[in-house]
């Protein structure tokens, strides 16, 4: 049997750069927990021909890869109370070796969550939900907010084309629909799913909407209170993309979708969270914590007695634009704005049970969307209805001068009248297209099952059914983890702490004056960014150099030209739609201590068609046996 022993001084030496870096211990041991390369990798480090021997005999001889999988409980003992005793000599505080706590102080890194359920009220069975109104199995969740009353719960389930409606038949006013929207951010702030509000700028604005509708002069979403993903511009009001580095900017501008729903009446409650940079898939990388997932089996008692909200079993959201999915499915709006660079949208959307729209890049506008990977970045809409979602694209899409990439379009669309006209017409003769390479192995067999049924619905409202084959889309996950890390490293390089983002603090002002530039760029990017976005940026840049570039980048770009012709292929001849599934499993849960790669095969169904730069919506369709 192999001893840990030999390892520890270069894991503790590995243990040392981190902890310099200032990743939490809890990073570490999840990094430890890994696989046994990754372990021999960093041995590597320090003994090489020793490593080069390790591998040679560890991948040949299988007791001894087993050996080293199997004593992981011992290496972490020893490492970590290796850290503590190091702690207790030099005078430090112990830092929490937990997971959840750790997300829990970054939660309530602006704000102090009390979590609270009223039980008066009677609690609903989850299964008979419909998927888009999660929001009924929380009423009221802190102690400081009123109970929610019949007429509020009837102006929360309303449509978003409902709302339009009674607001213009003067039967419910803007302020009404505000105060409710507002309260119920409220009762389910512990979700965690808004980084700003702005309550009383909103309530303004509703009154506002209240008089145009008395004037006759309401616009096509006057009144509505609506959310928008933390990176999109907006004057006046933070724009933080969920990281330290921008924790405190403010826009002087607003971005051109912004623009337009602010001069279509809209009224736009605040900011959501998101994972940082949009980098994730699970809204779990943002500074300011973790977006909840509604939907999570969660009972009573256990919020009811952890204001911390730790050892609760909550579920993932999807991301990257998790808040704005989750502020849509509590019904604390009635439609959001979000961005989808590989699934970001429809992700959460399916996780959420909520509809997400992708329009074809190029179609809304990318000025004042705060990059990611600019030839990807997408935005996007969320809401209950199709029908929603098609009032909101007449609002906020048209050609814009300020983007180089927006798309002229001829015959301007009304996609409102398109959507109801397909609703009364039905989908008899429509050819629907079922890839046969999306059967991956990684599909749940729920999932499988739903989809399978969804066939059958089809057909039986007269659709037409086409296997076809889209053979090289099994490489468009590996080609967007190069592209779109590649395209942001050259986006970010510009957060530097000079001309702006986050700038490195500390109590002797001297040592900072002390700072060439480039030691100061390195710290202000060191602390302002998140592991997940230095992951990325660390790719990116290596697939970019010199001696990487034609092996990795430009692979990748000729996958994606591939990947572009094959779908053009199969609509070229005569195949309208196709139906996939969204996301290959249920939400995971948030303590699940998933590997990066893992994280990133949730997004196998979504990545083609942003690199084809296609349209792509997802629908909620039924609930799993556990009700998610």
């Amino acid at each position: 049997m192999c001893s840990w022993r030999p390892y520890l001084p270069t894991l503790r030496l590995y243990r040392e750069s981190l902890r310099l870096g200032k990743v939490f211990p809890a990073t570490v041991k999840r990094k430890l927990g890994y696989n046994a390369r990754e372990l021999i990798e960093i041995y590597r480090l320090v003994e090489k021909d020793k490593a080069d021997e390790l591998i040679k005999k560890g991948w040949e001889d299988v007791e001894f890869v087993n050996s080293l999988t199997s004593q992981k409980e011992e290496i972490t003992r020893l490492l970590f109370s290796d850290i503590t005793e190091g702690k207790k000599r030099r005078g430090e505080e112990d830092e929490e070796d937990d997971f959840l706590a750790e997300t829990s102080k970054r939660m309530n890194r602006n704000r102090n969550i009390q979590p609270h359920i009223d039980t008066a009220e009677p609690q609903q069975n989850t299964k008979n939900i419909p998927p888009t109104q999660p929001f009924k199995r929380y009423y009221s969740q802190n102690a400081n907010v009123q109970k929610i009353t019949d007429n509020e719960r009837k102006l929360l389930s309303l449509s978003l084309e409902d709302a339009l409606l009674s607001l213009k038949k003067r039967e419910i006013t803007s302020t009404q629909v505000t105060q409710a929207c507002i309260k119920q951010l409220e009762r389910t702030k512990f979700l965690n799913y808004m980084i700003s509000q702005r309550n009383d700028d909103a309530l303004e604005d509703s009154k506002k909407a209240d008089e145009s509708y008395q004037r006759n002069q309401a616009h096509r979403l006057e009144g509505v209170p609506l959310v928008v993903k933390d990176n999109f511009v907006m004057k006046g009001t933070n724009t933080t993309c969920a990281s330290k580095m921008l924790s405190e900017y403010k826009s002087p501008y607003d971005s051109t979708v912004v623009s337009r729903l602010k001069t279509d009446g809209g009224v736009i409650l605040g900011k959501s969270n998101m994972d940082e940079f949009s980098m994730g898939s699970a809204s779990n990388t943002s500074y300011f914590g973790p977006v909840l997932n509604p939907w999570s089996q969660v009972k009573i008692e256990k919020l009811q007695n952890n204001s911390n909200n730790n050892d609760i079993n909550f579920l993932v959201s999807g991301g990257s634009s998790g808040g704005s999915a989750v502020a849509v499915a509590v019904g604390a709006c009635f439609g959001s704005i979000g961005s989808d660079t590989g699934g970001s949208i429809r992700l959460p959307a399916s996780w959420c049970g909520v509809v997400g729209f992708k329009p074809s890049y190029g179609v809304l506008s990318r000025w004042g969307l705060v990059s990611y990977a600019s030839s990807l970045d997408t935005p996007g809409l969320m809401a209950r209805h199709v029908k929603d979602i098609a009032i909101m694209m007449d609002s906020v899409s048209g050609y814009d001068q300020n983007d180089s990439t927006s798309l002229q379009i001829e015959n301007s669309h009304d996609y409102y009248t398109t959507v109801s006209k397909i609703g009364e017409n039905g989908i008899k003769g429509v050819r629907v297209g079922i890839p046969k390479e999306y059967h991956v192995k990684e599909l749940d067999s729920e999932i499988v099952s739903l989809w399978e049924s969804t066939i059958k619905k089809l057909e039986s409202l007269g659709a037409i059914i086409y296997e076809v084959s889209l053979s090289h889309t099994q490489y468009a996950l590996p080609a967007y983890y190069i592209l779109a890390p590649a395209e942001a490293s050259s986006n970010l390089a510009r957060y530097d702490g000079i001309k702006y983002g986050h700038q490195p603090k500390t109590e002797d002002e001297q040592k900072i004056s002390e700072l060439s530039v480039k030691e100061m760029c390195a710290q202000s990017r060191e602390d302002g960014f998140g592991e997940e976005v230095k992951r990325r940026i660390l790719l990116g840049t290596s697939v970019l150099s010199r001696t990487q570039y034609d092996s990795y980048y430009l692979k990748a770009q000729q996958i994606r030209t591939l990947v572009k012709d094959e779908f053009q292929t199969v609509f070229d001849n005569g195949i309208d739609v196709l139906l996939t599934p969204t996301a290959p499993a249920p939400a995971f849960s948030l303590s699940s201590k998933l590997s990066p790669i893992e994280m990133y095969i949730n997004d196998i169904m979504t990545i083609p068609t942003n690199l084809a730069g296609l349209p792509a919506i997802s629908l909620p369709i039924g609930l799993s046996t556990k009700g998610l």
